[in-house]
């Protein structure tokens, strides 16, 4: 079992900036950004047929503010990522064969926002996370 968890409080002055899982988040006094993840892996050598991987991976972030005003609007409400793998990795090891899922409980993230202030009109405009999304991937090594 693998684990990184961290927390990050205001140093002194008016703002401070920190960069924390692709965000930047300008904390004011009193802020404070938790992002905690964890991963689990288990290898189990299959007799004469290669070997099976299986891995998960959660993280955990705490509620986000995309403005240094703390505006909720412009927030993303703590959330959980969950993602899986599975490995199957020949033999000889030239070859491997995974399945994976991203985001297995198809979280509504949002990554980044911002608010766009004009005379007439105003917008808040950003960017999703990916929603849920699976595949399989191929490698060969030569």
């Amino acid at each position: 079992m693998i684990g990184l968890g961290s927390l990050f409080s205001p140093a002194v002055g008016p703002a401070n900036a920190i960069a924390s899982a692709g965000f930047m988040q300008t904390l004011l006094d009193g802020g404070a950004l938790q992002a905690k993840k964890r991963a689990a892996q288990y290898s189990l050598d299959l007799p004469n047929a290669g070997q099976l991987i299986l891995r998960g991976d959660y993280s955990h972030q705490s509620r986000i503010f995309f403005s240094s005003f703390e505006v909720r609007e412009l927030s993303q409400q703590e959330y959980g990522w969950l993602k899986a793998r599975v490995t199957y990795v020949a033999p000889d090891s030239h070859w491997q064969l995974a399945a994976f899922i991203d985001n297995i409980t198809d979280e509504k993230v949002i990554s980044n926002a911002t608010y766009i202030a004009d005379i007439v009109d105003s917008t808040i405009t950003g960017n999703m996370a990916p929603p849920r999304t699976y595949g399989a991937q191929f490698k060969y090594h030569f």
